[in-house]
């Protein structure tokens, strides 16, 4: 959790900074190096360490990822491509499940994990840079490039006066900034309050989705049907949000599911210790709606942040929700207070 929450932070700024595919390749490229070397070191303190940059580099690669891909489509594709992109991490979670049950050695599946992200070092020639991005930054001549690739590839036609449109470079203003840190993200009141804002449900929505899924470790059966069920539910819930989203916007649904997990986790804390049974539906209907919440607040955070701190402002509510991940296994010792 600590190589993921300083991944988040680190690749929000060097994205912002550098660029959206640099930044998504230098994380393929580390997540593959530690995982090899993780691989074969020998050394205890190394393997942590190693563990911490694959995390880190895991985590900067999924929301860099997630970001150019909304920065690159329409507003009205960016519910089902943003589900898409959470769906592919369970998905992953359901094949990691599998290959676990078939590799039973640590040293062979984590072998196989870090080679798997070879092939995705192909993505410095297929992958395009995000046109805002480089709009914000002032390269209108790779944006013009990169939309003209688009365009070309959808088979369409822009005319010239929507690129001189889109493109056209905007004179700076007396004292404009053109580069951007992460003292930015609490300088105006209005970003402040979406930093804060952001970073506090992060915080919330993880440290219950982490605490409830921790119980599942308590189920019956063969552990790596339970993470496999676990996943294959994440699928189903990712659905769900899709088709809330698209009927009720972001927001309501992200309020909403919060609320309705909120009320499942109070009303287990209200239910009788000997009512074992209710007490297991009432945490299921929270591991849901705290699932729909987490994967809808996903596509949601990317959207309410400026393009020129756009990662910056998504890794900061990333490093938070970490934190409430590294508390959550602790909630349950609450119980003996």
């Amino acid at each position: 959790m600590v190589g993921v929450s300083a991944g988040g932070l680190i690749s929000g700024t060097t994205s912002d900074r550098f660029g959206r595919r640099p930044t998504v390749v230098a994380c393929i490229v580390l997540q593959m190096g530690s995982g090899l070397a993780a691989a074969f070191t020998t050394d205890y303190v190394a393997l942590l360490v190693l563990r911490l940059l694959a995390g880190g580099a895991a985590n900067g690669l999924f929301y860099v990822g997630l970001t150019l891909a909304i920065e690159v489509i329409g507003s009205s594709k960016r519910n089902v491509v943003g589900m898409t992109i959470s769906l592919s991490w369970a998905v992953g979670t359901v094949f990691l499940g599998g290959l676990a049950y078939f590799l039973r050695d640590w040293w062979s599946l984590q072998l196989a994990l870090a080679v798997m992200s070879a092939p995705l070092l192909s993505y410095w020639w297929l992958l395009p840079e995000s046109p805002r991005w480089l709009l914000s930054n002032n390269r209108t001549k790779q944006a013009k490039i990169s939309l003209q690739k688009a365009a070309k590839f959808n088979r369409v036609t822009i005319p010239d006066e929507v690129y001189e449109k889109v493109t056209k470079l905007k004179d700076k203003e007396p004292g404009e900034k053109s580069k951007y840190n992460l003292v930015d993200l609490f300088r105006g009141p209005g970003l402040r309050m979406i930093t804060v804002t952001m970073s506090l449900v992060w915080f919330a929505t993880v440290a219950v989705y982490y605490a409830l899924i921790i119980g599942s470790a308590d189920l019956a059966g063969d552990p790596y049907l339970n993470f496999v069920l676990g996943a294959l539910l994440e699928i189903g819930l990712s659905l769900v949000g899709l088709v809330a989203m698209e009927r009720w916007r972001r927001r309501p649904v992200v309020g909403g599911f919060l609320f309705l997990s909120g009320a499942a986790c109070l009303a287990v804390a209200a239910t009788p210790t000997e009512r074992q049974d209710v007490i297991r539906y009432i945490s299921l209907l929270g591991r849901c709606a705290i699932g729909v919440a987490f994967t809808t607040l996903t596509v949601y955070s990317p959207e309410v942040f400026p393009t020129v701190v756009r990662t910056m402002g998504v890794g900061v509510a990333n490093m938070s929700s970490r934190a409430g991940g590294i508390l959550s296994p602790f909630v349950s010792l609450l119980a003996d207070v």
